[in-house]
């Protein structure tokens, strides 16, 4: 799932919640159309001010929007998750072949 769909079923779980249409908590929190637009139009970005003033309307905090099940698999943060991994991995596994290279000084403080 990309980051914008999980916004969007966000919003909509969060609209469904508070018995809100779109228009009105993009009324309410932003004074415009910028989430009624977000919501229908998916090329439309939704920046992290606007999620802001989403959660000063509904009254909940960043960490609760953002605490949902649709935000646990976004393509983008795993493939981020993935390529981590595999550079911890890949440095471990240099940091092992380097060591087993090295032979032991007795005289050595380290």
């Amino acid at each position: 799932m990309k980051c914008s769909e999980a916004l969007r079923k966000r919003i909509d779980e969060l609209c469904k919640k508070y018995n809100l249409t779109y228009s009105s908590l993009s009324n309410k929190a932003c004074g415009n159309s910028t989430i009624s637009s977000f919501m229908s139009k998916p090329q439309e970005t939704l920046y992290l001010p606007t999620i802001y003033c989403i959660c000063l309307t509904l009254d909940i905090s960043i960490k609760e929007f953002f605490d949902s099940p649709c935000f646990d698999q976004i393509d983008e943060i795993l493939e981020t998750r993935r390529k981590i991994l595999m550079d911890e991995n890949q440095e471990k596994s240099r940091k092992k072949k380097k060591g087993k290279g090295k032979k032991e000084d007795p005289d050595s403080k380290e």
